[in-house]
């Protein structure tokens, strides 16, 4: 216990390039809460939450009302995320609380490490694969062509397309498409975002492997562990998912699912905790873990894992909002080392983009 920390959060709207669409979303705008965590000397740390829409912020804002009281009086992140879940038994370990949790934890590492004028050690390479993810249903296959070559300019030599269409013959016709656009050796991983059911995804599974892919990710609604285990038996293509998997615990279910490639998010995941834990479970498994967004932090937590096989998702969504652009070489993506966890907003960004004022909480 200790003297009190202030918490404050300010709603953000920072638009797209252009509008891409999921089969659940139509994504225009990344809606982000900003939650900053200030201690007694005056030393700050940031985080950040993402949304589809601005109504779903709204509900999670509350949720960091109610928890940083509680969070205030901490200072060690593993102390916060125990008060924290002790706060919010009652609700329940998924969803908007465990979000809020993980704003709060983010934050509160991120001022540990400014404050300790560090980064989060111990970085065993200076590196990281990284992978293109775009390619959305909304686009049409000039726009995928367009994009992949704007991608192999940049240095990329990995990618990540997203089917579910409601014809599989026009999903395969547009992965060939993309697959004749990209490299010979280029890497390609396919995301589904949970379009199918079980009959569904292991047709697709079985029609879409002539493509040479890396994986097949959230063929199936994510929570749906007995089908994800078939798929993991039936497909012919590695099965990847975990975005919408919340904490350790969840992640153990995927893992007992035997599904290989694990994607977790980090606001869903607990925070920097939470990947630490969910880290040390996949090494035991020997699973790779790989991060859902947020490349600014994940850059610098896939440094650190002990897994040889690396992939960090990049998408530009972040690039307005940050003080520090990501830099690539040869299609990975290069470990900053400015203290904090990586996230690092652009103060004139922030008030660009705001549609709210700073609001204490704590």
């Amino acid at each position: 216990m200790t003297d009190r920390h202030a918490v404050r959060v300010r709603a953000l709207a920072v638009p797209f390039s252009r509008p891409r669409e999921s089969p659940n979303y139509r994504f225009t705008h990344l809606f982000t809460i900003l939650c900053e965590i200030s201690d007694p000397r005056g030393g700050r740390g940031i985080s950040g939450l993402w949304f589809p829409r601005r109504e779903q912020a709204a509900v999670v804002l509350e949720a960091l009302r109610y928890l940083a009281p509680v969070a205030s009086l901490h200072a060690d992140p593993q102390d916060v995320v125990r008060a924290l879940r002790r706060e919010i038994s009652f609700l329940g370990y998924k969803g908007v609380s465990v979000m809020a949790m993980s704003a709060l934890e983010m934050a509160l590492y991120d001022l540990r490490l400014r404050t300790g004028e560090t980064t989060l050690p111990p970085h065993r390479r200076d590196r990281v694969r990284a992978y293109w993810s775009g390619f959305f249903l909304s686009d049409t296959v000039d726009t995928w062509r367009d994009d992949a070559a704007r991608a192999v300019e940049l240095g990329f030599r990995a990618f990540k397309a997203r089917v579910g269409r409601p014809d599989l013959d026009e999903d395969d016709a547009r992965v060939e498409a993309l697959r004749a656009a990209l490299p010979v050796d280029a890497a390609l991983m396919l995301d589904a975002n949970q379009a199918w059911d079980i009959d569904r995804a292991v047709a697709a599974a079985r029609r879409l492997e002539r493509h040479q892919l890396t994986w097949l990710e959230d063929p199936l609604v994510h929570c749906d562990y007995a089908g994800l285990a078939h798929m993991v038996r039936e497909s012919p293509i590695p099965i990847a998912t975990g975005e919408n998997e919340y904490l350790p615990e969840g992640f153990l279910q995927l893992l007992d699912a035997g599904v290989h490639f694990l994607l977790a998010d980090l606001e869903r995941a607990g925070g920097v905790s939470g990947w630490d834990a969910i880290s040390r479970m996949a090494a035991d498994r020997g699973a790779v873990l790989t991060p859902h967004l947020y490349p600014h932090v994940a850059v610098q937590l896939c440094s650190r894992l002990e897994q040889e096989e690396q992939w960090l998702e990049y998408v530009d969504w972040w690039d307005p909002l940050m003080a520090r652009p990501l830099t690539f070489a040869d299609g990975h993506a290069v470990v900053d080392d400015v203290p904090g966890t990586g996230f690092d907003p652009d103060p004139e960004a922030v008030e660009r983009y705001a549609s709210s004022r700073w609001e204490e909480l704590g």
